[in-house]
């Protein structure tokens, strides 16, 4: 989808990326994101979003930062505004993303440990202060923060509470029912070592953090994708891909360890994630069974970009 014109096209406006500046910016996901958001012009926003990525560097985020009287140490910067967020800036907010950076800051300082604390409170969510320090321990880490501030910013307080909602109701009798209405029978054994295995409190953070409308629904489609993701499925996506492992390689790739990470970061379609999982990996890239999984939250994104 779009292939090759993209990279035409940003010539054309004297643009030049390396190949793998390009699959970094327009991974699949981006390139069906920017047809679907822009069917009149999609190579016209893929121009747009290329020249405000180029834009959006750090340097010209901490000059915004200076105006704005914020100022952040180095490290700081980094950490805040790595690639895949000023990627997500660009993509979501084509209007002014340097203003949107600024925004995620101040979001991101407001976020603190008080302020979750009293937006809980006010929730009627009351918490032992050991509760509340292992609360905040486990679910509220940095990244996290960074990720409701990202994905939320009208009203990251607000995405924060829910998100602690959702995790005290992902327990693992909420699971098995949700897992029987879908007509998925596991003997205990069976729903024990799924428990073990799928759904150790990270993945049960993961679901609830990005996937905050039906966190339940989204541990089903867990446990029907992992079911499905056999080595017959993954052997045929790759033959249809012209990929050919050997055995060893396959098993190698395929552990049931990469499987699950699969599952969880790539609900729409696992099965393309291992493609393209297999792909970076023959292509010499550095890369982890994770590698699909910001591209599923991009595209989880509401759109901002209009041709």
């Amino acid at each position: 989808m779009l292939g090759d014109a993209i990279p035409d096209r940003l010539c054309e406006e004297g643009i030049t990326l390396e190949p793998a500046e390009l699959a970094e910016l327009f991974p699949p996901t981006i390139r069906r994101y920017l047809v679907f958001h822009n069917p009149q012009n999609p190579l016209q926003a893929a121009v747009r979003l290329a020249k405000n990525y180029r834009a959006l560097t750090v340097t010209a985020i901490a000059d915004a930062l200076k105006k704005a009287d914020i100022t952040l140490e180095p490290a700081e910067l980094a950490e805040l505004f790595p690639p895949s967020t000023r990627r997500f800036l660009v993509v979501h907010t084509p209007q002014d993303p340097l203003q949107a950076a600024v925004r995620l800051v101040q979001n991101y300082r407001a976020l603190t440990d008080e302020a979750i604390a009293n937006a809980l409170k006010k929730a009627d969510i009351t918490l032992e202060p050991a509760e509340l320090a292992e609360l905040f321990a486990g679910l509220f880490p940095p990244s996290t923060r960074r990720f409701l501030v990202v994905h939320t910013p009208q009203d990251p307080l607000q995405a924060a509470v829910r998100l602690v909602q959702n995790y005290r109701a992902l327990t693992d009798e909420a699971i098995a029912d949700a897992l029987k209405k879908a007509d998925i029978t596991l003997e205990p054994a069976e729903l024990a070592e799924l428990f073990a295995g799928l759904f150790p409190p990270s993945t049960r953070r993961f679901l609830v953090v990005h996937t905050p409308q039906d966190p339940l629904q989204a541990a089903v489609r867990l446990v029907q994708n992992y079911r499905a993701l056999t080595d017959e499925a993954i052997a045929d996506a790759l033959k249809q891909a012209d990929i050919t492992l050997e055995h060893a390689e396959f098993a190698e790739l395929f552990t049931p360890s990469t499987r699950r990470h699969l599952v969880v970061g790539n609900p729409q379609d696992p099965l393309q994630a291992a493609v393209y999982y297999v792909e970076r990996k023959k292509a010499g890239t550095a890369v982890s069974a994770d590698v699909a999984k910001p591209l599923f939250l991009e595209s989880n994104g509401k759109s901002a970009i209009t041709s």
